[in-house]
């Protein structure tokens, strides 16, 4: 997956109508191949939803695909349309780029060695979800065959049988056996017994947690929290389970703003930066034994060749930050700072010294 950044060449497909398309590149596109929704689209009133089966469909505006290729090996920009043999415009080399080159910035999860597109979590679930609701679904059937009722003799006549339907909670029904013990004349009818085991869905929850990356510390140990110690236990099984996402948004996230800011600083003047920033504040300054009122700029902004752009301008994304605070680590770390301090300018004055920390929500969890 990783080595799409150095591919020769990348397509990027644009479902869009047909009518769009002739009028954004004014030209006919007749002999573009048209493409219908899904049956499953179809059926939901959907006319012009994602490209599925390459049908047409005269009686409605036709959506077609455009490829949009580019091309790193010649630093050029090709666009068609699927079935033409032309181009849709002249090709073209964008003025402003990164060092990358390609303007396209994939955000995966589950990444797999030698497939390009990793399982996502709903594609690994889907049968476990089925399982699931299936046994769950049986137990319900199961427990609606279980209803309350009574099994009478066929001799038992009318009147008796009416007396056990027409009986209140707490009465005393009195019916004449004809010297027959009760339970020969009229008993509970029995109903098939539940077996718990078989519509067990423990194992199916197992399978899941291994399958979605759960915590060994918090598999099947803790339901509801109840003391600290368990709900730390499913705080830092969360942290875990999405640790792996954040890390793969903050590079996602690093490469876009690299990319963004080597364009920026070709493309940007400082009359631009300056009209953002702000203009500078006057100060006085000493130049040669003599004040002299200068203007100190409000901003930085150097003025690079394009090279020195790419060679030079890193940006970094420090770990954590694009997630929630970790309540967990931030004890942790405070406690080995506030450890250090209480040595060094001692215990009597620790206490005063970190007030005004505790007042500026510095210590907060702690």
């Amino acid at each position: 997956f990783w080595d799409y950044a150095d591919a020769d060449w990348l397509c990027q497909i644009i479902p869009m109508k047909k009518a769009t398309a002739e009028a954004t590149y004014k030209m006919k596109l007749d002999k573009a191949k048209s493409y219908e929704a899904s049956t499953d689209q179809q059926a939901m009133g959907k006319k012009d939803g994602r490209i599925a089966t390459g049908a047409t469909n005269l009686d409605e505006d036709k959506q077609i695909a455009i490829l949009e290729i580019w091309d790193k090996n010649t630093q050029t920009v090709y666009t068609m349309a699927e079935g033409c043999d032309y181009w849709l415009r002249d090709p073209y080399s964008p003025a402003k780029v990164g060092s990358r080159w390609f303007p396209y910035f994939l955000l995966p999860f589950q990444v797999v060695d030698g497939q390009f597109v990793g399982p996502s979590l709903v594609d690994l679930t889907e049968r476990l979800q089925e399982e699931h609701n299936s046994a769950r679904d049986r137990y319900n059937e199961h427990r609606d065959l279980c209803l309350p009722g009574w099994v009478a003799s066929g001799d038992v006549n009318e009147k008796s049988i009416k007396r056990y339907q027409d009986s209140k909670l707490g009465e005393i029904t009195i019916v004449d056996t004809d010297g027959r013990p009760l339970n020969q004349f009229i008993q509970e009818r029995n109903h098939p017994k539940i077996d718990p085991m078989v519509y067990d869905t423990s194992a199916v929850r197992y399978d899941w947690e291994q399958v979605t990356g759960l915590q060994d510390a918090a598999r099947s140990t803790v339901v509801k929290p109840k003391t600290a110690t368990e709900a730390s236990i499913l705080q830092q099984s969360l942290s875990g389970r999405v640790s792996e996402f954040r890390d793969q948004v903050e590079d996602w996230l690093q490469l876009i703003a690299q990319y963004s800011a080597q364009i920026l600083l070709q493309e940007m003047t400082r009359a631009q930066v300056e009209r953002i920033m702000g203009p500078g504040e006057p100060t006085m300054i000493e130049q040669g034994g003599i004040q002299v009122e200068a203007t100190i700029p409000s901003y930085d902004w150097p003025e690079l060749s394009r090279d020195d752009v790419f060679e030079m301008i890193e940006m970094k994304i420090r770990a954590g930050t694009t997630g929630a605070p970790d309540k967990m680590e931030q004890q942790e770390a405070w406690g080995k700072v506030r450890e250090t301090l209480a040595k060094r300018i001692g215990k009597n004055n620790f206490t005063s010294w970190i007030e005004p920390l505790r007042w500026a929500g510095l210590t907060d969890g702690v």
